[in-house]
């Protein structure tokens, strides 16, 4: 009876520790690739066959590099049918740590299977990727300033200007310095 209580007492313990804990990285590492396709069109071709037409875009979220980035990627229909006659090849790429969402872009087309007739048939398709890669390094975390806004105003025979700098990195900027601003434009009134 003492072993089935230490026994529970130990599985409970197990679960609740591992249901705390937040969703960690190494599903990021796992697909690490965040893929959309975005401005579909329905395109007829002079043959009479279609095609769609639209922005894939797609980015790491992973903190790490991805190298040697191959696959595929097929479009489908709302209903998980390919509807796409040869994928879309992913060539070798080399993506770099740290990217926060969609940094690349490109127009694309998927020629259509037979089947598909009519634009409606097209309504949220999505994409499916299969791919392979490596797991560089990390990226190793920075501070990223940028001004929030500036306001500028005469005071005297100064110029007054004030801003708010924002650190959108994910390091502290520490030995911060100011080195100034210079003025692109001037005109004397």
């Amino acid at each position: 009876m003492k072993m089935a209580k230490l026994f529970m007492c130990l599985l409970s313990s197990f679960f609740i520790f591992f249901a705390s804990v937040p969703v960690s990285l190494a599903s990021l590492e796992k697909n690490p690739l965040l893929f959309e396709f975005t401005e579909v069109k329905f395109v007829t071709k002079p043959d009479g066959s279609h095609y769609a037409q639209g922005y894939l875009n797609w980015g790491n979220l992973s903190p790490y590099e991805i190298i040697e980035l191959k696959g595929s990627i097929d479009l489908l229909n709302k209903q998980g049918q390919k509807i796409s006659t040869k994928p879309k090849s992913i060539e070798s790429y080399h993506l770099d740590s740290g990217t926060s969402g969609y940094d690349f872009f490109e127009l694309v087309d998927f020629d259509l299977v037979p089947s598909v007739t009519n634009p409606k048939q097209i309504e949220d398709a999505y994409l499916k990727p299969t791919y392979t890669f490596t797991l560089g390094k990390k990226a190793e975390l920075r501070p990223d300033i940028v001004p929030g806004g500036i306001t500028f105003g005469p005071s005297g025979d100064t110029l007054s200007i004030k801003t708010i700098l924002i650190n959108h990195g994910e390091a502290t900027a520490s030995n911060f310095k100011y080195s100034g601003i210079s003025l692109t434009e001037f005109y004397q009134f």
